[in-house]
């Protein structure tokens, strides 16, 4: 047992082993986070390209009196591939990505098949009689649509956190911007909502947080400028850690001190040391305000702290240090653990909680390059073709200018004193010095226009962009590509071709994205969640990149499928109203729009009721105007044959009537 003149000594001891881990982290941020600035600066001027703001050298070095143009033709190519490949991956029938399934040889709790025989007994069954593999795979399936159903709930936005889709549609506009798009999760958090409570004192209403009973699974975007992978390598399978900036108020800070396994009192001590706050303005925040014409307003940060997060792998021996227990035997190990950081101080260290999720980061490439972690974005791969488009604009432009009117020489020596030679409009009166011959005085220069010719410079650029990212008919503009792209067989054809390299980053997010993430929070239902009707061993299926194919396929089958039928040797034998649905279906339009059968023979019949109307009236003109060539009164016609069909029907009913 120690004394107490040894705890201040203890105390010490364990202050200076935290902060030697401290120390130790926060080389290692610093370090990625100064490789990390040349890439840093590509996202800059990929994003001065998407938002059309010039680089600051390249506006220095344009002559101020010539046209500054700047068309944003890769924000169309970014906003344009990311709603393709969200249509896809993301279905308007509501169909999902992804799909759990069990595996070929299923396991759940043995505990489920016990209480299902023993129900089969209790209703009559013979215990001979009884399949214990049958029942296993009967659970096994029902398990994995309960689990479907659940992380599927997971997944929709709820109050304090964005869905799933809004997540990914987040990620896709980072990796198609910048080449590289990233989110995080799951993680754990708690049920907390604000409710209305009576103050026991005052007897007032007043708000308060309360946590409910349960866990949730959080995930969230998280922007490329926050995180700071292991740039080391190319691979983020192979990443050793991720480091994530987080800027904080105090009052967020101290709500992290209320939370699980941060230390409070190190976080509180760290507030009083530095009262204005420790964070200093990074480099890119400065371009990035200086971009969005915020340059006379410098960032105020006062206040505010910089607070570091690190997933990845850490040696027992110095989790040890920071108070993680760890068995002395494995101290030599290391570990994937999470490790929350303030200046050099750490606030947290725990073992990573969920198994199988070592580093809660999933990262997608737009075009992976094999020499880098980081993936080049679309104004990367089409930085050339949006600097030579807007060369050439600015030169139609400035040749439009100087070409729109003739050049004026004036010999100002001829002209009388205080006359303006750059006032030039019609009915002027010139008066000169001299007797000067007026044509000697005054010289018009016609200046060449080369519109056509730059013009055709702008196309050749423009098609380049197209062959480098998607084509300007994938988003509806077939102006290019007038013959086939008239026709919708042809256009469809075209739309299927260029898909293909779509596929690919359809593909890619499944692979990066969709199965990771799903995987890992079917692991973190299986550890977290308390319902056993939902656990058991379940492979993860992601269907972005099958279901633009079966798209694809669905489609051109029912083309096919309506040709055939228009075939007189098949007619009525297909059910049109069936075919008409399916194809609704394929094109992902609600059925409900098609008419039932009874609103159909109500439009038949108010079809038919017009077309005999107008015949009517077509007949009744058609007469009138044959009287009327004939100089008979159209009216006196018109009465006699109205009376003589009623008198006809009258004798003709008058027999019947005396049958009766």
């Amino acid at each position: 047992m120690t004394t107490t003149e040894q705890q201040p000594e203890e105390s010490k001891q364990e202050k200076a082993n935290v902060d030697a881990l401290g120390s130790f982290l926060r080389a290692e941020f610093d370090e990625v986070a100064n490789q990390r600035l040349l890439y840093e600066e590509r996202w800059l001027r990929d994003l001065r390209q998407v938002k059309g703001v010039y680089d600051p050298e390249i506006l220095a070095a344009m002559d101020p009196k010539r046209s500054k143009v700047n068309l944003r033709v890769t924000k169309t190519k970014v906003d344009g591939t990311k709603a393709r490949a969200m249509d896809i991956l993301f279905q308007a029938n509501g169909e999902k990505n992804w799909g759990i399934s069990s595996t070929p040889e299923p396991v759940v709790h043995p505990k489920m098949i016990q209480e299902k025989a023993a129900e089969l007994i209790e209703q009559g069954v013979s215990p001979d009689d009884i399949d214990e593999d049958a029942i296993l795979r009967d659970i096994a399936k029902k398990n994995a649509e309960n689990m479907t159903r659940v992380m599927s709930d997971q997944l929709v936005e709820s109050p304090g956190s964005p869905s799933y889709r809004r997540v990914c549609n987040d990620l896709l506009g980072n990796a198609f911007k910048f080449g590289t798009g990233c989110m995080k999760g799951p993680l754990v958090k708690k049920r907390v909502r604000d409710r209305y409570t009576i103050d026991e004192a005052t007897g007032q209403w007043t708000l308060a947080r309360h946590e409910d009973a349960g866990l949730l699974p959080a995930y969230e975007f998280v922007s490329i400028w926050n995180t700071y992978p292991d740039i080391s390598v190319t691979d983020p399978k192979k990443m050793r850690f991720v480091w994530q900036d987080h800027l904080m108020m105090p009052n967020e800070l101290m709500d992290l001190a209320l939370m699980p396994n941060f230390s409070e009192r190190t976080i509180r001590q760290y507030i009083l040391d530095h009262p204005q706050g420790d964070a200093e303005i990074k480099k890119y925040e400065t371009d990035l305000r200086v971009m969005g014409e915020l340059e006379t307003s410098s960032p105020d940060l006062s206040g505010r702290f910089r607070v570091y997060e690190r997933w990845g792998y850490v040696q027992g021996h110095q989790l040890v240090m920071a108070g993680v227990e760890i068995e002395p035997e494995r101290a030599g190990e290391s570990f994937p653990a999470n490790v929350w950081m303030v200046g050099n101080r750490v606030i947290k260290a725990v073992i990573s909680p969920i198994e199988g999720v070592e580093i809660p980061y999933h990262f997608f490439f737009y075009d992976k390059d094999e020499s880098s972690f980081y993936g080049n974005g679309i104004p990367t791969v089409m930085r050339d073709c949006q600097m030579g488009i807007n060369a050439s604009v600015r030169m139609t432009l400035d040749n439009a200018a100087i070409a729109s009117g003739p050049q004026i020489g004036v010999n100002v020596r001829a002209l009388a004193d205080g006359v303006d030679p750059t006032d030039v409009h019609g009915w002027k009166v010139w008066p000169f010095k001299s007797g000067v011959d007026v044509r000697s005085a005054f010289n018009v220069f016609e200046l060449p226009s080369h519109t056509p010719e730059l013009m055709s410079i702008t196309k050749m650029f423009s098609e380049f962009s197209d062959e480098l990212t998607s084509p300007r008919f994938m988003q509806g503009d077939n102006a290019a590509v007038r013959g086939a792209g008239d026709t919708a067989s042809g256009l469809s054809m075209l739309m299927g071709a260029a898909s293909i390299p779509l596929k690919d980053i359809v593909k890619d997010f499944d692979d990066n994205i969709t199965k990771p993430f799903i995987k890992a929070l079917y692991h973190w239902n299986m550890k977290f969640n308390p319902r056993e009707d939902i656990k058991g061993d379940f492979d993860i299926v992601a269907r972005g990149s099958s279901a633009l194919i079966a798209k694809e396929i669905q489609a051109q089958r029912m083309t096919q499928a309506v040709a055939l039928t228009d075939n007189p040797r098949f007619q009525g034998r297909v059910k049109d109203d069936e075919l008409l649905e399916e194809i609704f279906k394929s094109m992902d339009l609600d059925p409900e729009i098609l008419r039932d059968d009874r609103e159909y023979e109500d439009w038949q019949q108010k079809q038919m009721t017009m077309q005999a109307t107008a015949e009517a009236t077509a007949n009744v003109q058609a007469i009138v105007g044959e009287m009327e060539k004939r100089g008979l009164d159209p009216q006196a016609a018109l009465t006699q044959m109205l009376g003589g069909a009623i008198q006809q029907q009258q004798q003709t009913a008058a027999p019947q009537e005396v049958g009766a």
